[in-house]
């Protein structure tokens, strides 16, 4: 099952795929997903500060985020024809956002440098 519809089975209305950082809600925790070719390349979880990282580009970079660098990286070498796609989840709080995280790693993968 493709990566979407796998997230989006399992977290439905919870789920938002941002085209902009406008689009992620502040005050909550997340879990952020940056897929790449089919490929999860970034997972992680926190606030709205830590996701904004899966909007990153070659014009935009998150200060202060180790998996920024990685985002720009896969940006300035990849080639023109990447698909990238964006995927946030809700949480109720840092407990289940860690949570979610970890299962989506167990599953996924991402983070992988």
């Amino acid at each position: 099952m493709p990566l979407q519809a796998t997230i989006r089975h399992e977290f439905g209305p919870r789920l938002i795929e941002p085209v902009s950082v406008n689009q992620i809600p502040t005050g909550e925790y997340l879990v952020y997903v940056l897929e790449r070719n089919g490929r999860v390349i970034v997972l992680g979880h926190g606030q709205r500060n830590r996701a904004r990282v899966i909007l990153d580009d070659l014009t935009h970079c998150t200060k202060h985020h180790l998996k920024a660098l990685f985002v720009r990286l896969y940006h300035v070498y990849g080639h023109e024809n990447d698909v990238y796609r964006r995927f946030v989840i809700r949480c109720a709080n840092k407990t289940e956002a860690a949570a979610v995280e970890h299962q989506l790693h167990a599953r996924l993968g991402g983070n992988n440098r």
